[in-house]
């Protein structure tokens, strides 16, 4: 009964479905977190703030609290905004990559030429 072209609706109907469902999940989540770490005070003072705000809210104070984090961990972060911080997060990522990528292949090396003189010493 039903053409190709309501096959297609059909099925970006459910992704959207499945998409708004993965974000409420995501969003109960970071309520559920919060709710556990947050003292008796935070709980009383967010009482009359509906859900959809404090969702943002404490989202929000977790992005501050991660950028925080990110500011001690990066070198020279502590003076740096935002932006900034993360451009040079991920550059301080990939170096670090690249550093573990040499130590690797230094340690394949030693173990190649280690292999190589007991194979020699053997014969």
């Amino acid at each position: 009964m039903l053409g190709p072209e309501s096959q297609l609706k059909l099925l970006k109907s459910t992704d959207r479905m499945i998409m708004s469902y993965h974000k409420r999940v995501r969003c109960k989540k970071i309520l559920k977190t919060s709710r556990e770490s947050a003292g008796k005070r935070m709980k009383k003072a967010m009482m009359g703030i509906p859900r959809s705000n404090l969702a943002i809210i404490i989202a929000k104070r977790l992005v501050k609290k991660k950028t925080k984090m990110l500011k001690r961990l990066v070198p020279g972060g502590q003076s740096m905004d935002e932006f900034s911080l993360i451009k040079e997060a991920l550059d301080y990522i990939l170096s670090l990559k690249v550093q573990v990528d040499v130590m690797r292949s230094v340690v394949n090396a030693t173990q190649v030429l280690c292999h190589d003189k007991l194979l020699k010493s053997v014969e």
